[in-house]
C-alpha cells in the first residue's frame, strides 16, 4: 500500500521528521518528539485563525526545535480543540516531560483528562499545577469544580474563593463563560461585591445558562521554552 501526501508542506514535514527520527534514540524520540503518526492525522492544512498557529505550523517547529515545551502546550490545546483528544494529551505528556515544574502543562493535562470522565487522574493533576503554582487560579478554580461535583462544598468555597482572589475575571461571564451554571461562584462574587464594591457577575447581562457544568478552564495558547 502507498501512501499519498498531496501537500507540500506536510511532505516536506514528514521527510523531516523522518530524517530527525533516524538520528535520536528511539526512547528519546518518543518521549519529546512528534511522529509521523502525528502528521498523518492532521490531513488537509487548516486555516489560521487571525495569528495564531495552526497544528501543521507548530509540527513543523517542532521538529526544528522539539525541547520548546510552550510549543507542545499550544500543540495540546489545539489538538484538544479539534477533538483529537489522544494527540493532545500525548502533546502535554511531551510538554511536562520537557518541563514538569509547568502548572500550566499539569492543569492543561488535568482538563483534558476531566474531559474524558478520568475525575482522579483531573484531580492529581490540578494538585500537582498547584504543588509547583500555589497561585495558579485557574488549576485552583479547576480543582474546585472536582470537589463541588462530589459535593466537598467546604472545601470546593474555599478553593473557589481564593482562585477568584487570584484572578477576579473568573467570577466574570465574558472570562469564564460556564461561570453561569455555577451557583458557589455567584455567591462569592455576591459577597466580594458587598464587601468591596468589586464588579461582579451579577453586573452582567446574560439570562442564558449554559446546558452544562464548567468542565475544566483550560489556559490559553502561551509562548515559552525552556
Amino acid at each position: 500500500m502507498r501512501l499519498t501526501i498531496r501537500s507540500p508542506g506536510l511532505r516536506l514535514a514528514v521527510a523531516c521528521a523522518l530524517a530527525g527520527a533516524a538520528v535520536l534514540p528511539a526512547q528519546a524520540a518518543r518521549k519529546t518528539h512528534v511522529d509521523i503518526e502525528e502528521f498523518l492525522a492532521v490531513g488537509t492544512p487548516q486555516t489560521r485563525a487571525n495569528d495564531e498557529p495552526t497544528i501543521t505550523d507548530l509540527l513543523l517547529h517542532l521538529v526544528q526545535d522539539p525541547k520548546d515545551w510552550g510549543a507542545h502546550i499550544n500543540l495540546g490545546n489545539l489538538y484538544a480543540r479539534d477533538g483529537q483528544l489522544d494527540l493532545a494529551e500525548r502533546a502535554y505528556h511531551r510538554a511536562i516531560r520537557l518541563n514538569d515544574d509547568s502548572s500550566i502543562a499539569w492543569n492543561n493535562l488535568g482538563v483534558l483528562y476531566q474531559r474524558r470522565g478520568r475525575v482522579r487522574e483531573a484531580e492529581s493533576c490540578f494538585k500537582e499545577a498547584l504543588d509547583q503554582n500555589e497561585e495558579d487560579a485557574v488549576a485552583r478554580y479547576n480543582l474546585a469544580s472536582i470537589l463541588d461535583s462530589r459535593h466537598d462544598y467546604e472545601n470546593a468555597l474555599e478553593q473557589y474563593r481564593i482562585a477568584i482572589a487570584l484572578r477576579p475575571e473568573l467570577a466574570i461571564v465574558k472570562s469564564n463563560p460556564y461561570v453561569v451554571n455555577n451557583d458557589h461562584v455567584v455567591t462569592i462574587s455576591l459577597l466580594n461585591y458587598l464587601r468591596r464594591g468589586e464588579y461582579s457577575l451579577l453586573t452582567e447581562k446574560s439570562a442564558t445558562r449554559l446546558g452544562e457544568r464548567v468542565i475544566g478552564i483550560a489556559e490559553p495558547i502561551v509562548r515559552g521554552r525552556r
